[in-house]
């Protein structure tokens, strides 16, 4: 039975689930205060317990929404093609030294490799303002100085231009595989 136990002056009684009417005879089927059929109910609350557990947070409102939606119902957002490229992204942080040897270039492996490519123009820059500031100081005191105050301006701009050049590339090869993950999407519908 679903109903829950009270117990009142050392008496056992059943409490309805629904109402809280506490005067329920053992083996009743429904309560007489608010007619909840006791069976149906308790199915009632193993089907919704069952439902919560196939539910996911929506990726843009992080409302609850069934794990097979295709849109989110509050908001609109699509659900399946991004399940379907989050599991893409983890097998490709594992698989970019594969990647590399994939000459029909169906992955990218463009976007990976900008991180490093970042690291390495951030390097570079602040050793060729370094080496210009040297330079600079060799030819006269004077010009070294005026380059002291220079060569931070010509590394930020240099940085700048790098992660701005950087960020172009890796937005054209996002819109390069975002496409050809709603075309192979739209080939499995």
């Amino acid at each position: 039975m679903i109903q829950t136990q009270v117990v009142k002056n050392n008496k056992s009684m059943l409490k309805c689930p629904k109402c809280g009417f506490n005067n329920l005879e053992h083996g009743m089927q429904e309560c007489p205060h608010c007619k909840i059929n006791f069976e149906n109910y308790k199915k009632h609350i193993l089907k919704k317990h069952k439902t919560i557990s196939k539910l996911k947070k929506c990726y843009a409102c992080n409302n609850s929404i069934s794990k097979k939606a295709k849109m989110c119902p509050n908001c609109g957002e699509p659900q399946i093609i991004k399940d379907k490229c989050n599991k893409e992204e983890e097998k490709k942080k594992d698989n970019v030294f594969i990647a590399l040897s994939d000459f029909s270039f169906s992955s990218f492996v463009t976007i990976e490799l900008a991180k490093f490519a970042y690291i390495i123009s951030i390097l570079l820059s602040t050793f060729f303002c370094g080496f210009l500031l040297v330079q600079k100081f060799k030819v006269s005191s004077s010009q070294g100085m005026i380059y002291l105050f220079i060569s931070p301006l010509i590394l930020f701009v240099s940085i700048l231009l790098a992660r701005v050049s950087l960020e172009m590339t890796v937005a054209i090869f996002k819109i390069a595989e975002n496409t050809s993950k709603i075309v192979d999407h739209i080939k499995e519908d």
